[in-house]
């Protein structure tokens, strides 16, 4: 998981993570455009299992932009799940309800890049409360999107580098 507005260093990283990653795990996001999209685009490129987290009905696609993306999933071994009734349209109270099923289903969170106050911490938040590994990808400090993968690492989450780092755990 991660913020919607990447660095480079973060869209890069996060694709060479979730492509390797994808070979042995299937590969849970929310759909969001930037890290989320990355994480499954990664999936559907090598013909992999991922599973997108929906915060509306699985009638409507949110952001509309991923609506190709949506349906690459379903088409390539992926799965669009939702909580919500069809109909329900995207609500603000949604997305952190959505987080903790992205968690749940999760052996091991892996954040990129997140403010301190996102979305994406919520979710390591609830990785956290359900026992789950937490990953995080030490970024630059000037940039505002690192702080929340190092609160994280200060806080024990793993530190990683590369791909092998989450596969040794």
């Amino acid at each position: 998981v991660g913020t919607r507005n990447p660095s480079e260093y973060a869209k890069i990283s996060t694709a060479s993570i979730c492509t390797n990653l994808s070979r042995y795990f299937c590969i849970v996001s929310g759909l969001a455009i930037g890290i989320d999209t990355i994480a499954h685009k990664s999936c559907t490129n090598e013909n992999k299992y991922t599973i997108a987290i929906l915060a509306h009905g699985i009638d409507t696609i949110y952001p509309s932009s991923n609506k190709n993306l949506a349906k690459e999933i379903i088409e390539k071994k992926g799965l669009l799940l939702s909580e919500f009734p069809l109909f329900s349209t995207p609500q603000k109270y949604h997305f952190p309800q959505r987080n903790r099923i992205i968690s749940g289903l999760s052996r091991g969170l892996f954040i990129s890049e997140a403010s301190i106050k996102s979305g994406s911490m919520i979710t390591a938040n609830y990785a956290i409360e359900q026992n789950r590994e937490v990953f995080a990808l030490p970024g630059n400090i000037t940039n505002k999107n690192a702080e929340g993968p190092i609160s994280l690492i200060q806080q024990g989450a793993k530190c990683i580098y590369t791909v092998n780092d989450i596969f040794n755990e």
